[in-house]
């Protein structure tokens, strides 16, 4: 996948991040969290509402912000993530309402 993202011009951005989601994933499960992160910023990037440029990556930083504070990968880190520290992810300016 990532020579295709080399080696070949790929103008449809949606066809990018689908590359991209897929080598984020492979990135998380070896382990690679920082890779995975700078993944999804391009993906990110790539969106082009709003919406979907708030919301991109959400719930996977997430899971790896929890296990970067935890120092876990297990699944028990991640009630660790305040939930406050989410919505401030999406709505940085905190005018939405806090869960």
């Amino acid at each position: 996948m990532e020579s295709v993202l080399r080696d070949y011009e790929i103008d449809d951005d949606a066809t990018k991040r689908g590359l991209l989601a897929t080598l984020v994933a492979l990135d998380v499960l070896e382990g690679h969290d920082d890779a995975a992160r700078g993944r999804l910023d391009e993906i990110k990037a790539l969106e082009e509402k709003p919406a979907a440029k708030a919301l991109s990556g959400l719930m996977t930083r997430s899971i790896l912000d929890a296990w970067r504070e935890s120092g876990d990968r297990l699944p028990t880190a991640m009630p660790s993530m305040p939930r406050s520290r989410t919505l401030s992810t999406v709505c940085p300016s905190m005018s939405c309402r806090t869960i």
